[in-house]
């Protein structure tokens, strides 16, 4: 049974086909059942009707459409597009927007799968104006996390005070850590409450769940972080967790300027680069995935062939100092005169071997490798 009695005379005037009286009648069910009959039994028919009957609620159904058939949106978009020419002279491109009345509409378009249709004309048309409309606020909340993130970054850095200069001013005003938390606080507060609203007010096909992650981590850092240190002269905490505090004060001030990054992604204009920079990160990521046994490999190598080296202060002497040793390698920093001069190695022959090696298959076809898978990759997001 389909209840009306919430339908007013204004709106079922402005009905004046099925289609219309459904939407205005905000029955959903129904109007998906006509869209997908429709669709379905008369496609030709009814995607004729779709083009030329002007609708009094013409987001309504579009929305509907796409999520029913993207090809007909296709062409109900392709329809949107005309030319009109005032004179001999001037032409001009007429885009009629009526289909995205109802806000609803690009949310459809991505949560439904149907992608390819978001770089539609008509789409990045209506897309732009809603950037218009909003940027105002969305800057608003950029410029607002940004302050929240200094006001964190001196927190730490007043916190740990490794700079003499740093060290004196606490010294005479020891209250200035409990002021920066305060008003770290109070920045964050409302930061957390707009996120934790997007998260329940968005389509849950749309969220993104690596920025919902990056959140709640920073949360907890934060919290864990403030609860690690104490707040007066006459509290003092054991070495173990003022080791942990500083474990914790550098992943949250990574974490604070990794959510900058995220959100300024979200600028039309700077998108492009920030997916880039992802996309490359992903690739690469994926090739020293492939690449990661060979590379175990000759760092174990080097650390059995070269631990007593004393010149580069033994830094192949534990398995993990030898890691990031070829880390640094890898991007040139060999030290060969500190490192593998014949006076200074005791396993010769192997050691010049597996040098060699290394040279030829990290420093050479691997890092053009990555140049090459680079490019490849920024050529295709473009």
């Amino acid at each position: 049974p389909t209840d009306f009695s919430n339908v007013s005379s204004p709106s079922m005037m402005k009905a004046t086909n099925l289609l219309d009286l459904a939407a205005s009648c905000e029955q959903k069910v129904i109007l998906k059942h006509l869209v997908s009959h429709g669709l379905t039994s008369h496609r030709e028919e009814m995607e004729n009707f779709l083009m030329t009957t002007e609708f009094s609620y013409p987001g309504e159904i579009f929305e509907e459409v796409v999520k029913e058939d993207s090809k007909v949106a296709k062409n109900l978009l392709n329809y949107c597009v005309d030319t009109v020419s005032e004179n001999t002279e001037d032409t001009f491109i007429k885009i009629d927007l009526q289909k995205f009345s109802n806000p609803n509409a690009i949310e459809a378009l991505l949560s439904d799968g149907h992608r390819e249709l978001f770089f539609h004309p008509v789409v990045e048309a209506q897309t732009c104006l809603k950037w218009q409309n909003t940027r105002t606020i969305f800057l608003s909340f950029l410029t607002w996390n940004i302050l929240f993130t200094i006001l964190l970054s001196l927190l730490v850095i007043l916190d740990h005070s490794h700079h003499q200069a740093i060290k004196t001013v606490l010294d005479n005003f020891y209250p200035s850590i409990v002021i920066m938390l305060v008003l770290s606080i109070m920045f964050y507060v409302p930061i957390i409450i707009i996120e934790i609203t997007s998260v329940f007010t968005t389509n849950r096909k749309l969220l993104s769940k690596p920025k919902i992650l990056l959140q709640s981590l920073h949360l907890l850092l934060f919290l864990s972080m403030t609860l690690t240190r104490p707040y007066s002269g006459h509290i003092i905490y054991s070495p173990a967790v003022v080791r942990l505090h500083s474990h914790l004060s550098a992943w949250t001030l990574l974490m604070a300027w990794t959510k900058i990054f995220i959100i300024i992604q979200d600028i039309p204009a700077i998108t492009v680069y920030v997916q880039i920079f992802l996309n490359v990160f992903c690739d690469i990521l994926k090739f020293l995935l492939v690449m990661i046994s060979l590379l175990i490999g000759f760092c174990l190598s080097f650390h059995i062939i070269l631990p007593y080296n004393t010149e580069d202060n033994q830094r192949f002497k534990s398995p993990t100092n030898s890691f990031f040793k070829m880390i640094s390698m890898m991007k040139g920093e060999i030290s060969f005169d500190t490192t593998f001069t014949e006076s200074l190695i005791e396993v010769e022959g192997t050691t010049q071997l597996i040098f060699l090696l290394f040279f030829l298959t990290i420093n050479i076809v691997m890092i053009n490798i990555l140049i090459g898978l680079t490019i490849t990759t920024i050529q295709d997001t473009r």
